[in-house]
C-alpha cells in the first residue's frame, strides 16, 4: 500500500495565495534553491522517509535535478510532462518583436475567468 500526497507549489496550480498579501503587485521569481528547499522541507515536516517524488510540468523539469542533487533524500524521482531543455521554445513565441505587450497581458487574462476577483 502506498500513500500519495499531492500538492501545488505556493502560487501555482489550484493553490490559493495568501489573502493577506497583494501578491500580484510584486515580482514573482522562482529560484532553484527555493524549489529544492521547499520539497526537502515539505518531506521533513511530514516525516517522510526517502519518498518517491513525482512532478508534473515544472515539477517534471525539477525531477532530474532533485535526483542528481538530493539523491540521499529521494528513493526515486519521476518526471511527468517535463523536458530535458525548454530554453527557447516559449521565449521565441513570447518575446518575438511582432508580439506586443498588449497581447501578453490579454493572453494571461484569457486564461482566467472573467468573473474572477482581482486577488
Amino acid at each position: 500500500m502506498y500513500r500519495v500526497i499531492a500538492f501545488d507549489l505556493p502560487y501555482h496550480g489550484k493553490s490559493l495565495p495568501p489573502e493577506t498579501l497583494e501578491w500580484w503587485k510584486e515580482e514573482y521569481r522562482l529560484h532553484k534553491s527555493f524549489l529544492f528547499d521547499f520539497h526537502t522541507e515539505f518531506g521533513k515536516a511530514l516525516g517522510l522517509e526517502r519518498p518517491v517524488y513525482i512532478g508534473c510540468s515544472m515539477g517534471g523539469h525539477l525531477a532530474p535535478d532533485l535526483a542528481l542533487e538530493r539523491p540521499d533524500i529521494y528513493r526515486a524521482v519521476i518526471g511527468v510532462q517535463g523536458t530535458a531543455h525548454s530554453g527557447h521554445s516559449t521565449e521565441i513565441w513570447w518575446y518575438h518583436p511582432k508580439v506586443s505587450n498588449d497581447f501578453r497581458f490579454h493572453a494571461m487574462m484569457a486564461m482566467q475567468s472573467p468573473t474572477s476577483p482581482e486577488k
